[in-house]
C-alpha cells in the first residue's frame, strides 16, 4: 500500500528526480528487491491457500462426521423413546395384575384359615357332644341297671332304696343334649330326685316310714316330703323300656353325629386341597408375573439411562457442530482478507517495478 501511495501518487518533481536517480545502480537493486518482494508474496499466497484448503478440508470432514453423529443420535433418542413408551405400559399392566394377584394370594389365604378355623370349632363342638351322648349313653345304661334291679321281672322288690344317685346323673345328662324325653320319664327322674333329697333330710325314719304305708300311682304324680314309694311294676318295667328306647336314640344320634362328622372333615379336605392349589397356582403367577415386572423395570432403567446418554451427547455434538462451523467460517473470512490485502500489496510492488523500469 505504501509502494501505492509513492508511486501512484507522485508528483511531476519527483517524476524527475526518478529519473534522474535511475541511472544510478541504487534504482536497480530497488527493481530487484521488489521483484523478491512480489515472488515472496506470490508464495506466501500459495502456501496460504494450501494451508486453507487442507483447514477447510478438515471442516467439511468435522461436519460431515458431527452431523451424521447428531442424525444416528437422534434416531437412537426417538428409538429409545418409542420403545419405553412399550415398556411403561407394559410395566402398568404388570403393576395391575401383580397388585390383582398379590390381593387374590391374601383372600385366599384368609379363606383357607377361616374354613381350618372353622374345622377347628367344628370339631371341638363334636368332641364335646360326642362326650355328652357317651355319658347320656352311659347314664340311661345305669338307669336301666337300676331300675331292673329295683323292679326284676314283676315281683315285689326288696326293701332296699334305688341308687338314686345315679338317677340323678341320668338327668344331669340328659340335660345336656338336646333332645325330647318322654313325660313320663321326666316325671320319673324328677320325682327321683326329690325324692333322693327328701330321703337325705328324713334319714332311718323316712326309710321305716316308706316301708309301712303304701302311696298308690307311684309314677305320675310328685311325692311330697314324707310320701313314700313301693313298686309298681308294669309302670316301672314301662319306663324302663323307654329307657332303653332313650338310650337307642343316643346311641343312633352318638353315630350320626359320627357320620356327620365325618362329611363335614371330608368336605373341609376336599376343600383345603382345592384351596391350596389354587394358592399354588396364584402364588406361581405372582412369582412369574413380579419377575416380569422386575425384567420391565431393569431394562426401562437400562434404556432411560441409555436415552439420558445420548441426549447429552447430542447436546455435546450439537455444541461442538456449532463451534466447528463458527470456527471454519471465521477462518474462511481471515484468508479472504489476508488473500484481498496481499494481492493489493502484489500489485502495487508490480506496479512500482513498472514505474521504475520505465523510468530507467
Amino acid at each position: 500500500m505504501l509502494l501505492v501511495a509513492v508511486f501512484g501518487k507522485a508528483s511531476q518533481p519527483a517524476l524527475l528526480q526518478q529519473r534522474q536517480a535511475m541511472s544510478n545502480p541504487a534504482v536497480t537493486r530497488v527493481i530487484t528487491m521488489l521483484g523478491n518482494l512480489a515472488s515472496e508474496m506470490e508464495t506466501e499466497q500459495q502456501e496460504d491457500e494450501r494451508v486453507n484448503a487442507e483447514f477447510n478440508g478438515w471442516c467439511q470432514a468435522q461436519t460431515s462426521s458431527t452431523e451424521q453423529a447428531i442424525k444416528i443420535l437422534r434416531t437412537k433418542i426417538e428409538e429409545l423413546g418409542a420403545s419405553l413408551a412399550t415398556l411403561y405400559a407394559n410395566r402398568q399392566e404388570l403393576q395391575t395384575r401383580v397388585h390383582e394377584l398379590t390381593g387374590q394370594v391374601e383372600t385366599t389365604k384368609t379363606q383357607i384359615q377361616d374354613a381350618k378355623d372353622k374345622r377347628t370349632q367344628e370339631h371341638d363342638a363334636f368332641v364335646a357332644e360326642q362326650t355328652d351322648f357317651a355319658n347320656s349313653i352311659a347314664a340311661c345304661a345305669k338307669a336301666v341297671e337300676i331300675l331292673k334291679a329295683h323292679y326284676g321281672d314283676g315281683s315285689a322288690p326288696q326293701s332296699t332304696r334305688p341308687a338314686w344317685m345315679s338317677l340323678m346323673q341320668v338327668k344331669k345328662a340328659l340335660m345336656k343334649v338336646k333332645l325330647d324325653v318322654p313325660p313320663v320319664v321326666q316325671a320319673f327322674l324328677e320325682s327321683a330326685t326329690e325324692h333322693h333329697a327328701a330321703t337325705l333330710a328324713q334319714g332311718q325314719q323316712a326309710q321305716q316310714q316308706q316301708q309301712q304305708q303304701a302311696a298308690p300311682g307311684f309314677f305320675g304324680k310328685k311325692p311330697g316330703f314324707h310320701d313314700t314309694y313301693e313298686a309298681a311294676t308294669d309302670e316301672g318295667l314301662n319306663i324302663v323300656a323307654q329307657m332303653q328306647v332313650l338310650q337307642q336314640t343316643f346311641t343312633e344320634d352318638k353315630q350320626s353325629a359320627i357320620d356327620e362328622e365325618n362329611r363335614l372333615q371330608q368336605a373341609f379336605e376336599t376343600l383345603l386341597k382345592e384351596k391350596e392349589a389354587q394358592l399354588e397356582a396364584l402364588t406361581a403367577e405372582l412369582a412369574a408375573q413380579q419377575a416380569s415386572l422386575n425384567a420391565v423395570n431393569q431394562e426401562i432403567g437400562e434404556k432411560e439411562t441409555a436415552k439420558a446418554n445420548a441426549e447429552h451427547e447430542l447436546k455435546d455434538e450439537e455444541a461442538y457442530l456449532s463451534s466447528v462451523k463458527t470456527q471454519c467460517d471465521s477462518a474462511a473470512a481471515m484468508f479472504q482478507q489476508r488473500s484481498t490485502d496481499r494481492e493489493q500489496e502484489r500489485t502495487a510492488v508490480l506496479e512500482a517495478i513498472k514505474v521504475l523500469e520505465a523510468e530507467r
